[in-house]
């Protein structure tokens, strides 16, 4: 028995239809991480009024005022203590309320510093901040993030 033959080239029809339906699956789900509403979050971080030049700064969910986000936005901090929010790969936090945790410990060149001698042996970093921004149930730290924040809104005062 002979193929039977519609004019059209065997086998095109059915990856067509494949790619156009998945590119409409793809164009459907535009928020596949559920961040919802969701806004930059960028600031300055000092200790005792001098820029805290290292450490890790993470917005954890405040459940107690209503933030049940599965996501802990983060960043790290840079030299002259700034930071930019990162949540599953986009510059932004969604829109709640937070608790902030602030981790830094002594870099390298700190240790040098610190050293009485050249290759001091037996040095470990400290922590370059009070122990109860470490904590998110110590921490003093909290922040709603909202639309269309003012400059310095998320900027981050710890005392020593």
């Amino acid at each position: 028995m002979a193929p039977v033959t519609t004019g059209r080239a065997p086998g095109i029809c059915l990856p067509l239809v494949a790619c156009t339906l998945a590119l409409a699956a793809g164009c459907a789900e535009r928020d596949p991480f559920n961040l919802g509403k969701a806004a930059p979050v960028r600031g300055h971080v000092t200790v005792g009024g001098a820029p805290l030049h290292t450490g890790i700064i993470t917005f954890i969910p405040d459940a107690s005022r209503g933030n049940t986000s599965p996501h802990q936005p983060s960043a790290n901090v840079g030299k002259d203590g700034t930071y930019a929010l990162f949540t599953v790969g986009k510059t932004a936090a969604p829109l709640a309320w937070y608790k902030i945790v602030v981790q830094a410990y002594e870099t390298d060149a700190d240790l040098r510093k610190r050293a009485k001698s050249p290759g001091e042996e037996g040095l470990y970093a400290k922590s370059i901040v009070n122990a109860k921004y470490e904590s998110p149930k110590k921490t003093p730290l909290s922040v709603e993030v909202v639309e269309g924040a003012a400059d310095g809104a998320y900027d981050l005062k710890l005392s020593k």
